[in-house]
């Protein structure tokens, strides 16, 4: 099952995209140069990287990118912003359990869709 339209993230612009893959070069290069150590370089780089991004990133997970994903992956997450929807119906819950279980999606879109449950349903009632 897809994940519902209205619950997908919004795309970003290739304008913006493209800025944000210059920014992650640069940042990924300076850490690489920096011998893995923060600098104020490196940081105004991710503040910069962060006022386009859907959720503030932090140095750690710059360092350690490639240890767990690619950049492309990368990328992809910085654009996916959580968020809580009001009007949530149990049949959108259920198609994004769903797209989770059948990984019909990239790593970064089922990562965004779990993120997307737990917003939502933040401390589920235990089974009686």
């Amino acid at each position: 099952m897809a994940m519902p339209e209205r619950l997908k993230p919004t795309p970003a612009t290739p304008k913006i995209r493209a800025l944000m893959k210059g920014l992650l070069k640069q940042i990924l290069d300076r850490i690489w140069d920096n011998q893995e150590r923060e600098s104020p370089e490196i940081s105004a780089l991710i503040q910069q990287w962060n006022s386009h991004a859907g959720r503030p990133f932090e140095f750690h997970e710059f360092r350690d990118m490639h240890s767990h994903t690619s950049a492309a992956n990368f990328l992809r997450t910085a654009f996916h912003q959580e968020r809580y929807v009001d009007d949530l119906s149990f049949a959108e819950a259920c198609a994004l359990a769903d797209f989770i279980c059948l990984c019909e999606g990239t790593e970064s879109d089922t990562d965004y869709a779990l993120n997307l449950l737990e917003t939502n349903f933040p401390r589920p009632m235990p089974r009686t």
